[in-house]
């Protein structure tokens, strides 16, 4: 099963949010995909279970792996299971189109977190 969620990287979204989640990870010593791991788990309440640094290493080596492999210019981040489910049942309940809610989703989470609005052009 893949555990990955994509966020692909729109102009707005490198100038605006990109530079707060690297300010935010430098200031955490963390990953961008921590951060963004992070903020996605506390918007739905979802709390993972603690991982080793082995674990956390491999995942780190995993995310890296898997953007390679996506062609675009995206943010991979690895999460756990249970939260792609909760996710993806969220997703699913909203009219529309699966890929465009997918996005508008992610976005608004990550905008909302920094509090900003999303744009209307990412939805």
């Amino acid at each position: 099963m893949n555990l990955f969620l994509v966020i692909k990287r729109y102009k707005d979204f490198n100038t605006n949010i990109l530079q707060k989640i690297d300010a935010l990870a430098a200031a955490q010593n963390r990953t961008r995909s921590d951060v963004i791991r992070n903020i996605l788990y506390a918007r739905c309440g979802y709390i993972p279970v603690p991982r080793s640094q082995d674990k956390i290493n491999e995942d780190h080596l995993k995310e890296r792996q898997e953007g390679k492999s996506v062609q675009h210019r995206c943010l991979t981040v690895r999460v756990d299971g249970e939260y792609k489910d909760l996710f993806f049942k969220h997703i699913l309940t909203q009219p529309g189109r699966l890929d465009r809610n997918y996005r508008r989703y992610l976005n608004q989470i990550l905008y909302h977190h920094f509090g900003m609005a999303a744009p209307t052009l990412l939805h």
